[in-house]
C-alpha cells in the first residue's frame, strides 16, 4: 500500500524558474499528445502511448526547451495521459489550461531520488536536474521513496488569456498571421521568435502582474494608509509586487513555483 507525505519546499529562485519550465514543459506535451489523439480519431486511426513516447524523443533533438527538462517528467505525462484516455475516452478528457489548471510534474523513479536529513526540522531531496532541494520535515517518510510529484498551491489570480497567443510580447503587436503554426510564433511587424506556449504564457504573466498590482476598487490615488498593522503589510506587500513586475524579466511560463511548492512522496 502506497502512502502519500507532503512537504512544502524551500526552492532557490533558480530552481523555482526551472520548475515553472518543467510543469510547462508537460503542459505543452499533454495538450499537444492529446490533439493528436484525437486527429486521428477523426481519421478513424488509432496512436498510442508507445508511438507518441517514440515521436516525444525525436522532438527533444529539435527543441531545446523539451531536452533541458528531465525526459522521465514528460514521459510520465504521456503515460498519464494514456491512462486517462482509457479510462475516460479520447474526447472527454480535458486540456491542461495555463490559466486554470494547478502545474504539476512527476519524477516516477524512486531510486533516483535521494533524501538526506539535515536537522530535525529540515531535510533535503536530490530531484533529477532540479538538484538538491530543502523541505520541512512534519512528518516521517515512513518507507522507501517510490516517487515525487511537485506541484504548487497558492494564490491564483484570473487572466484573460483573449489573444494571448496572437499577441506578440516584445512589441505587444497583435496579428493572428504572427501565429503560423501550433508550435511556432513569429511576429509580423517586429519579427520576435518564440515558441507559441511560451510566447502566450508570458502575455498572461504579464497581465496576471499588472492585475496584482492594481488598486482596489474604491480606492483613490494617494488615500491615506490605514493605521493598523495589516494595513501597513498590505502596501509594503504592494509595493514589492509592483517592483518586481517592473525590474523582474518575463519568465517562460505562468506557473509560480515560488509560491507555496509541494511534492508529494509516495511511501
Amino acid at each position: 500500500m502506497l502512502i502519500g507525505r507532503k512537504y512544502r519546499l524551500d526552492l532557490t529562485s533558480g530552481q523555482a524558474e526551472f520548475a515553472e519550465r518543467i510543469g510547462g514543459a508537460c503542459r505543452s506535451v499533454w495538450n499537444t499528445a492529446l490533439e493528436q489523439r484525437r486527429a486521428y480519431r477523426r481519421r478513424e486511426a488509432w496512436i498510442g502511448y508507445h508511438e507518441q513516447a517514440r515521436q516525444l524523443a525525436e522532438a527533444k533533438g529539435e527543441f531545446a526547451w523539451l531536452a533541458e527538462v528531465p525526459g522521465h517528467c514528460l514521459q510520465q505525462t504521456l503515460i498519464d495521459l494514456n491512462q486517462a484516455c482509457s479510462r475516460h475516452g479520447t474526447w472527454r478528457v480535458r486540456w491542461k489550461s495555463k490559466a486554470r489548471t494547478r502545474p504539476s510534474f512527476r519524477f516516477p523513479e524512486g531510486a533516483k531520488i535521494a533524501i538526506e536529513r539535515l536537522n530535525r526540522r529540515w531535510a533535503r531531496a536530490k530531484l533529477p536536474k532540479l538538484g538538491w532541494v530543502r523541505f520541512r520535515i512534519t512528518r516521517p517518510l515512513g518507507g522507501t521513496v517510490k516517487n515525487a510529484t511537485v506541484s504548487r498551491d497558492g494564490c491564483v489570480i484570473t487572466v484573460n488569456p483573449a489573444y494571448t497567443s496572437q499577441t506578440c510580447n516584445v512589441c505587444t503587436v497583435v496579428d493572428r498571421k504572427s501565429r503560423g503554426s501550433q508550435a511556432v510564433f513569429r511576429c509580423t511587424l517586429c519579427g520576435h521568435t518564440d515558441h507559441a506556449d511560451v510566447n502566450a504564457a508570458k502575455n498572461i504573466l504579464t497581465a496576471g502582474r499588472a492585475e496584482f498590482v492594481q488598486p482596489r476598487p474604491g480606492v483613490r490615488a494617494g488615500a491615506r494608509k490605514p493605521r493598523n498593522g495589516v494595513g501597513r503589510k498590505a502596501n509594503r506587500q504592494a509595493t514589492a509586487a509592483q517592483a518586481t513586475a517592473q525590474t523582474e524579466p518575463d519568465l517562460a511560463e505562468i506557473p509560480d513555483f515560488s509560491r507555496g511548492e509541494h511534492f508529494k512522496i509516495p511511501a
